[in-house]
Formats: C-alpha cells, sequence, structure tokens
C-alpha cells in the first residue's frame, strides 16, 4: 500500500492438489498472475498439475485470499498471464492443453506446443476466443536433448494502437513476440484448405522409449494432390507404420453453438476414422483426445457416419452442428440429416477444437483425406459458472482422466 516500498506476506496459503502418476513435476500451486478488477477485488491464476489453472480472489489489496480452487481453464503445466487491456477486456493468456501420459513410467514432454488467448468484456464472467496465437514452430521435430522449450511462460502488454503484444516460449529460438490485432480475436469464422502446408495445424506423433523428459516425435499425416484437382492438397490421415495411428489437431474461435463442415474422403479399403470436438489442445496421437472429446463422429469402414454413408473415393461435406445449451450435436452429410451424437464429455468452455484420427490398429495405407474445414460460430461465449460447477468439473476431472496417470505409469 506505499508504491511498492514495503512488502509483507500474506498469512493465507494458496494450495492445489498434486495426483499419483502425473506427467511433469507435482510442485503444487506456483507462478500465479494477478489482475485488479472493477468491484476492487484482486483475481489471481495460478499454475498447477491438477489439469487446471487454480484461482483465488483478494478483497483486501491482497492481504488475504479465498481458498484456492479449480478454474473454468483447463491446462497442462504453465504460467498464465493476466492483461487489463485498454478497452476494458481482461485477457489471459494460457497453454489451454492436455498432458499427455507418461511412457513406461517415464516423463514427456508435452503440453506447451501451443499458447491460447481468451478474452473477457465482462469482468470474468463469460469467456470467448480460446485461440492459438503462438504453435510452436518446432513441434513437429524430435526435442532437443537437453534445456527447455515450448511456447510457455507469457507476459503480455498492449501498443499504442492496441494490439496486443505477448513474449511467450522457452528453448533455442522458442522465446518470441507475438503480435495480435483484438479483431482477430472475436472473429466467428475460420477456414482452412492447406494453401498454407501445415502452418495451422499440428500433425506430430510420439513413439518409442522416453528418458529425462525426451522421446522422439515423428511427422504422422501428409499432404498429397487432391485427386480430383491435383492443383490443391489435402492431407492424408492413415496408419501407415507400426508408429501409432495417425492424428491431426486445427484451432479455431471457441464457440458455445456453432457449425464445423469439413470436406472428407474416405479411400477403398480404409479401416476408417474419427472427427471430435474438443476444448482444448490433445496430442495429435494421444488417444485420450477422442475418449476425451465432447462430442465426437466415427466414420467407420464401411463408411457409415451416423445415418449416412460415405462412398470409397468421392469426396463428401460433413457437418457438425452443436448446442451445447441442449447438449447436442446434428450430423449431416452433403446437407442432409444424418443423425445426432450425444455429449461424451462437459466442458465450462465451449468448442475450439477439431481433430481427425485414423481408427486403425493395423497397417492403413488407404485412411481418410481431409480438403478443407469450414467453422461458423452462433454463440461465441462461454458463459458464467458458478464455483460449484467448477468444482463439479473438477471432479469429473478427477473420476475420469486422473485415473489414466497411473494407469500409464
Amino acid at each position: 500500500d506505499d508504491d511498492g516500498q514495503t512488502w509483507s506476506e500474506s498469512a493465507t496459503k494458496l494450495i492445489s492438489p498434486c495426483y499419483a502418476g502425473f506427467n511433469g513435476s507435482n510442485e503444487g500451486a506456483c507462478e500465479p498472475a494477478i489482475e485488479r478488477l472493477a468491484d476492487g477485488r484482486i483475481w489471481m491464476l495460478m499454475r498447477t498439475q491438477s489439469g487446471f489453472l487454480y484461482e483465488s480472489f483478494s478483497g483486501d489489496n491482497g492481504a488475504t485470499w479465498q481458498q484456492a480452487m479449480a478454474s473454468r481453464f483447463n491446462t497442462s503445466t504453465g504460467p498464465p498471464n493476466i492483461l487489463r487491456h485498454r478497452n476494458g477486456w481482461l485477457v489471459a493468456c494460457w497453454n489451454n492443453c492436455e498432458m499427455p501420459p507418461r511412457a513406461a513410467g517415464q516423463g514427456v514432454y508435452g503440453g506447451r506446443d501451443a499458447l491460447h488467448i481468451a478474452v473477457s468484456d465482462d469482468e470474468g464472467k463469460t469467456w470467448r476466443s480460446f485461440r492459438e496465437i503462438y504453435l510452436d514452430h518446432r513441434r513437429h521435430d524430435n526435442p532437443a536433448s537437453t534445456g527447455d522449450r515450448g511456447t510457455a511462460y507469457p507476459l503480455g502488454a498492449y501498443d499504442a494502437e492496441g494490439k496486443i503484444i505477448v513474449l511467450a516460449g522457452q528453448g533455442a529460438g522458442g522465446r518470441n513476440p507475438i503480435i495480435v490485432d483484438p479483431q482477430w480475436i472475436v472473429e466467428k469464422e475460420a477456414f482452412t484448405d492447406f494453401s498454407d502446408g501445415l502452418k495451422q495445424w499440428s500433425v506430430y506423433k510420439q513413439h518409442g522409449p522416453a528418458k529425462g523428459w525426451w522421446r522422439a516425435r515423428a511427422v504422422g499425416c501428409e499432404l498429397m494432390a487432391n485427386p480430383a484437382d491435383p492443383s490443391t492438397r489435402c492431407l492424408h490421415v492413415r496408419k501407415a507404420d507400426d508408429l501409432p495411428a495417425d492424428g491431426a489437431v486445427w484451432n479455431f474461435p471457441n464457440g458455445w453453438k456453432g457449425s464445423l463442415t469439413a470436406r472428407v474422403m474416405l479411400r477403398k479399403g480404409s479401416l476408417g476414422g474419427s472427427i471430435s470436438l474438443n476444448d482444448r489442445m490433445f496430442d495429435p496421437a494421444n488417444d485420450y483426445g477422442e475418449e476425451l472429446a465432447v462430442f465426437r463422429a466415427d466414420l467407420g469402414a464401411d463408411g457409415r457416419v451416423g445415418d449416412a454413408v460415405l462412398q470409397p473415393d468421392h469426396w463428401h461435406e460433413v457437418t457438425l452442428k452443436w448446442d451445447l445449451k441442449l447438449p447436442e450435436c446434428q450430423v449431416m452429410v452433403d446437407g442432409m440429416p444424418a443423425g445426432k451424437l450425444s455429449l461424451r464429455n462437459a466442458t465450462l468452455n465451449g468448442i475450439s477444437y477439431v481433430r481427425f484420427r485414423s481408427a486403425a490398429k493395423e497397417i492403413d495405407t488407404a485412411g481418410l483425406l481431409v480438403g478443407s474445414v469450414r467453422v461458423s460460430i452462433d454463440d461465441p461465449y462461454a458463459p458464467p459458472c458458478s464455483p460449484q460447477d467448477q468444482i463439479a468439473h473438477e471432479k469429473r476431472y478427477i473420476e475420469r482422466i486422473v485415473p489414466f496417470w497411473t494407469k500409464d505409469s
């Protein structure tokens, strides 16, 4: 209370749980970020190893704090940053990622391949965007044998024009400034057709033994000429070798209600695949991504998608229209209804990722092709959630996900 001339330690101890088998160092709550809210309280977000950023509030300028609890923000393990923009927004940057599992009990680097941003225009009640602002340019390479890497440790500010500047990243070539246009943050449309290669996509897969947090990575899906139009490219998702089946992950503006249309082709002889809608980033070949999807549409080896059948070696448009108020997801194939998907896993934040995955357990060089993906968001706001909602959400995580950690260890 004297402009930083003197300091006193709060008597409050803020803690978070640690669970056996976590793929990382169980250090508890640490590396916090703070910002003052309009009502005078101070809001704190903390790094943890519990699957969430933890949060606490102080109503007396930091002298005492409420008991820390899981916030609405999923995370791997990395510190957040909170910024008050000049337009009034609260701006949060963090790794909205799920940690990969250990490999035979050994730690594996992960959970920091993408850095995300979300903004609130009502003092943290609702949030939107959840977009990748930094996708590690080294994500498809083998990790460095020593040292750190990833997109974590963000520091945010804004310039004279109101653009947001975030400095983030670790390791050689990893610490970089990211300039973010506020208009881009609140966009409600997104499109990808691989005309810029794999710049927007993650297609790596980890394999082999792990040692000292190092595990080999390989590029899975590959771009190939479109069979119907060789002047364009598409993504080939298959299982071409003894490594895990291919997966591909793409981020888009968050939506509580929206639609996604993917142009897909099942090749003759394909063993099938799936399209999953997720609320955070899972490594492309991590089976958690399918198991923990908010909605998932399976593409059968026989071409069946819901009530429709895809003809082999033909392009089809598969549309997923979700509304988390209901909650349900309608499936359409080439504009015709093909059934509904039930909610698989609840989310507090909406949907911001799609993942395509081969279902093959044995060699499948046919696989499936992805030509383009288009997303349109009708409701971009993750709605308010109460402390009870957050407690219930954390309980689901503990019951559904934490047991995987000891299983994989």
